[in-house]
């Protein structure tokens, strides 16, 4: 079936805003302290966004299991700025009640002089499903 009719679906049984353009679905940031996900097609592959970090899918299932968890409480963004400028997104699975490293985008450039903060950036969309951990959705998510 088409990821985007998936998307679609899913976001419209859960009644959860979204912004449907020709090859990309994007979920807004819903509170203060969550994260827009964003979902596209770049021929050949498939590009999650999850607040400031992103990544790459040749597989359109391990791309759509990364947009839904990070739209669970089950992932979250470990975001560090400085100043008012973010430069590092930690994405963290939570997996038996423990935050667990996945994966960090930073952007090299940035004003180091400027007060240092961290904060973290969470949804809470939908539910996991139901028998399903953070690690058997994430399983050789970087292969991809």
């Amino acid at each position: 079936m088409d990821p985007f009719a998936i998307i679609r679906d899913k976001l419209t049984q859960r009644n959860v805003d979204f912004v449907d353009e020709q090859d990309s679905i994007s979920v807004p940031s819903q509170t203060l302290d969550g994260f827009p996900v964003y979902f596209c097609l770049s021929d050949p592959m498939y590009v999650v966004s999850l607040g400031g970090w992103h990544g790459h899918f040749k597989d359109a299932d391990a791309a759509l299991k990364i947009f839904f968890l990070g739209l669970t409480s089950h992932l979250r963004l470990c975001v560090t700025s400085r100043g008012s400028w973010e430069y590092r997104w930690k994405v963290e699975i939570c997996d038996e009640n423990q935050w667990q490293e996945m994966g960090t985008d930073i952007v090299p450039f940035f004003p180091f002089w400027k007060a240092k903060r961290v904060f973290y950036q969470q949804n809470n969309l939908l539910p996991m499903p139901e028998g399903m951990t953070a690690s058997i959705l994430t399983e050789g998510w970087f292969d991809s």
